[in-house]
């Protein structure tokens, strides 16, 4: 971390071992305290639970960003789902810093919260806070793609790419209609996120839309859809697979027989 406020308070004894007080962290944080010696302190703490208590009651106080976010990133790190409600009212701050480090306590804490507040975060006009959103949510379990997929409309170009991304990381088939439907998007980004998607949603029941795709589509796509037909086809034999694909090759123009000669061979 960088440090912006280099204000070192005389609770602060460099090299000490002795163990911290938390009354002396409280005193130190409402003061003025450069992260180096906030954190030594927090690691001498004689009392977590107490330095816990006394810290989050003491957090309207701190007058320093800087503080607040070391704060909320040693909170973070104690995983602790009480504190959920503490961590998600930071994540409306003016600080995009303390935004940044209330999300991942918020994530780390293990709230079954976290998902549907990190999903609405992906509508932020802020593309900091769109990516950590994103990396917070790649980190949690459960149907993500199902919670971020509503929020789709009321996201920038920033937000769809990362709700496309979600949903191709956790291969929602359930959510395909959407990575199709965004193929063609007016933000090319987009598009070409979707494209990226095709191959983690694509089924059998898709091998006609994508060798229409295959055949009309730029050749910056082109790679994508063949990922996406080869996904497809994912449950069949050899055969079968060289089956579809010369059948299709046969029936379509010679100058679209060269875009299925590479998976055939």
């Amino acid at each position: 971390y960088e440090n912006k406020n280099t204000t070192l308070v005389s609770e602060y004894d460099p090299g000490t071992t002795k163990a911290a007080n938390v009354k002396d962290i409280v005193k130190a944080v409402k003061k003025g305290v450069d992260n180096v010696a906030l954190f030594d302190m927090l690691n001498r703490v004689d009392d977590v639970a107490a330095a816990k208590d006394a810290i989050v009651a003491a957090l309207p106080a701190v007058k320093s960003s800087e503080t607040t976010a070391d704060l909320l990133w040693w909170l973070g790190e104690l995983k602790d789902k009480s504190l959920s409600k503490t961590f998600k009212s930071y994540l409306s701050s003016d600080n995009q810093r303390i935004r940044k480090e209330a999300a991942w306590a918020l994530t780390k804490s293990g709230c079954g919260c976290a998902v549907p507040a990190m999903a609405k975060m992906l509508t932020s006009r802020d593309t900091a806070d769109v990516h950590v959103a994103e990396k917070c949510l790649r980190c949690l379990p459960g149907k993500i793609a199902d919670v971020v997929a509503p929020y789709f409309d009321q996201a920038d170009a920033e937000g769809k790419m990362a709700i496309l991304n979600l949903i191709s990381q956790r291969q929602s088939v359930s959510n395909k209609a959407l990575v199709m439907g965004s193929l063609f998007d007016n933000s090319k980004e987009v598009g070409d996120a979707a494209f990226a998607a095709l191959p983690s949603v694509a089924s059998c029941e898709d091998l006609q839309t994508l060798f229409s795709l295959l055949e009309s589509s730029s050749e910056d796509n082109r790679s994508k859809i063949q990922d996406a037909i080869l996904a497809a086809m994912d449950g069949m034999t050899d055969a079968q697979k060289l089956e579809v694909l010369t059948n299709r090759n046969s029936i379509v123009t010679p100058q679209s027989q060269i875009y299925y000669w590479p998976m055939i061979l």
